[in-house]
């Protein structure tokens, strides 16, 4: 259980995770996107689960600028986003997997033990259960367990449920089966951390809003002046503000922004949703990947502007 892989071999076991898993995306028209369809100025999936995609409209009053509309992802439910934790004699290791998703920059990287919309482990999509789902729901104990937001430029008021569950250092599943799923200790993590496009942005968001003192593990909690000085700053009147923004809000609170149809957006083509400057913003794509919960699904994608990167 103490050996663990270093930051060498887990570029590897990475390397492999995405070769194995033989990615493939076809771009759709939107009526070819299967269980997908525009309903009510939104393109949503015909359950009424997963997410939708929904024109943005923030007034004038609400931001003193220009109102401006967009388009971005409506995904009210809840994910939950999950890390198993032990300790050993040389430090925390930490339950990670190398997980491959169409939008990732490099396909695959490291994501948390459970990354999960409420969709997905209820198994809306019909395929296979969100392994190690009922492990978390008995987990002995949390360290983190809290609501926390997501990408605010892209998703309309998300959160996801941000946990660090601790097990004894008796606990050790089998991963016989399961080879995207690896231990590596709080070194390890650091060094992927610090690695461009390896490590996901869900499992950056658990590691950040846990104590940052299970990260350093048995190492010093900072090396970086600037973080170290930014840690120990004394409260203050913009630290209260960020606070506030930061704090979830209930979904019944009133809203600064107000819903915009889609119909004036799609191209005459049918291949993409555009903004109002005339930029690409949404296509839809198939996609044919291995070691996920089902293997084929259908789904419109958000593009980042210029680059034409997918972000989920």
């Amino acid at each position: 259980m103490d050996t663990m892989m270093d930051i060498s071999e887990v570029n590897s076991w990475v390397d492999a995770t995405r070769l194995s898993s033989q990615l493939r995306l076809r771009q759709v028209p939107f009526e070819e996107c299967r269980q997908w369809h525009f309903s009510e100025g939104r393109f949503c999936h015909e359950t009424g689960a997963f997410f939708s995609i929904t024109g943005v409209h923030f007034p004038q009053s609400a931001t003193g600028t220009a109102p401006t509309p967009s388009i971005m992802i409506d995904q009210p439910e809840v994910g939950w986003l999950a890390f198993f934790i032990r300790p050993s004699k040389t430090g925390i290791q930490w339950l990670v997997q190398a997980k491959t998703e169409p939008g990732n920059i490099q396909d695959t990287l490291l994501a948390p033990t459970i990354q999960a919309t409420r969709s997905n482990y209820q198994r809306v999509h019909g395929g296979r259960p969100t392994l190690f789902l009922e492990t978390l729901k008995n987990a002995p104990g949390f360290v983190s367990d809290a609501p926390h937001s997501e990408q605010g430029t892209r998703f309309v008021w998300k959160f996801n449920r941000n946990s660090v569950a601790a097990f004894p250092d008796t606990f050790d599943p089998d991963l016989s089966q399961h080879p995207q799923w690896q231990w590596v200790s709080s070194a390890t993590l650091r060094e992927a951390l610090g690695k461009d496009y390896f490590t996901n942005t869900d499992a950056r968001s658990v590691v950040s809003t846990a104590p940052w003192a299970l990260l350093a593990s048995n190492a010093p909690l900072f090396k970086a002046p600037a973080l170290a000085k930014s840690y120990a700053t004394k409260h203050n009147r913009k630290l209260q503000l960020l606070d506030q923004l930061l704090h979830p809000k209930p979904r019944k609170t009133k809203l600064f922004w107000e819903r915009a149809n889609l119909d004036a957006y799609r191209d005459r083509d049918g291949f993409t949703l555009k903004d109002a400057t005339g930029k690409d913003v949404v296509a839809c794509y198939e996609t044919n990947v291995n070691h996920r919960e089902v293997p084929n699904w259908c789904q419109p994608f958000l593009l980042a502007p210029q680059q034409r990167i997918m972000h989920f």
